[in-house]
């Protein structure tokens, strides 16, 4: 699950300033491997292993014009 908020305020008439907050794996779950595709083995269609991404965050400033 990936989050984000933007928030943007107007410096001028024509500039403005936008600030950003991401969350990458906000709830830091594992992500299941692909099953195992070796027809005839013992673990034949078993999940084995998980996809170990960390929960990211993101700050930005964007300057709009």
């Amino acid at each position: 699950m990936d989050l984000s908020f933007f928030k943007t305020n107007q410096i001028t008439e024509t500039i403005r300033l936008q600030f950003r907050a991401e969350a990458f794996n906000a709830s830091n779950r594992p992500e299941w491997s692909s099953p195992v595709g070796d027809f005839g083995t013992a673990n034949f269609g078993r999940v084995t292993s998980t996809n170990t991404f960390a929960r990211q965050l993101q700050l930005a400033l964007r300057l709009l014009w």
